[in-house]
């Protein structure tokens, strides 16, 4: 699951660095993909890691970062964007979820089941 998580916003961060429309497509293909196995596999690794009088919080929670993320992601990045340009707020991006799949690895616990 790991690879789900930081392969796509390190592909984010070099698709700033590509040269040609193919690259930036063949690296994007690939990161739909993982993306694509990454919410095939979130809610049910959060239900199987939570007991069941916690997942109704659970999934609320997972929601609501979610929402809370992509606000302020866009508004976060937007600003990187106009003071250093596009490439620079993709590789912010980018570093921002691989961070985010490591804290995840090494916070995850075993199934409560």
């Amino acid at each position: 699951m790991l690879p789900a998580f930081t392969v796509p916003p390190a592909v984010l961060a070099l698709q700033s660095l590509v040269e040609t429309t193919e690259q930036f497509w063949a690296l994007g293909l690939g990161s739909t993909a993982l993306l694509s196995i990454r919410l095939a596999t979130t809610l049910p690794f959060l239900i199987d890691s939570t007991k069941p009088e916690e997942r109704a919080h659970a999934l609320a929670l997972h929601t609501s970062a979610g929402d809370v993320g992509k606000v302020l992601g866009g508004v976060g990045m937007g600003a990187v964007a106009a003071a250093f340009g596009p490439p620079a707020a993709m590789q912010a991006t980018g570093a921002v979820g691989v961070a985010g799949a490591v804290a995840f690895a090494l916070r995850t616990r075993p199934s409560k089941q």
